[in-house]
């Protein structure tokens, strides 16, 4: 229901805040997947960072890459926090286009060393 764009955003948020809490991880390629709507609202993928910081690789670099590519600008500046955060180790500032790069390689080969 979070990714029908034909009804409620406030039912989409409620809807997204219980498949949070009862999608396993195993299972988290689907809010990867609603992640990747570049045009989700900022209010729901508030509610997928949030998540996505608790749950382990690959989802949550997964989550984060998806989310980093938003059209809202804060939830891309959030998002390449925890990028930053999994490449590097650190937030601080760095080259986003080079961060990304690393990230997407580091998910097409999980055996990767930085």
């Amino acid at each position: 229901m979070a990714a029908k764009k034909d009804i409620s955003l406030e039912e989409r948020i409620e809807a997204l805040s219980h498949a949070v809490l009862l999608t396993p991880d195993a299972q988290g390629e689907g809010l990867v997947a609603l992640a990747r709507d570049r045009a989700l609202p900022q209010e729901l993928a508030a509610i997928l960072l949030s998540d996505f910081h608790n749950r382990p690789d690959p989802v949550r670099l997964a989550g984060a890459v998806a989310l980093a590519k938003n059209n809202d600008p804060s939830t891309r500046e959030e998002a390449m926090d925890l990028v930053r955060f999994l490449i590097t180790g650190s937030e601080s500032e760095g080259n986003d286009v080079e961060i990304l790069e690393k990230a997407e390689a580091k998910l097409q080969n999980p055996t990767q060393r930085e």
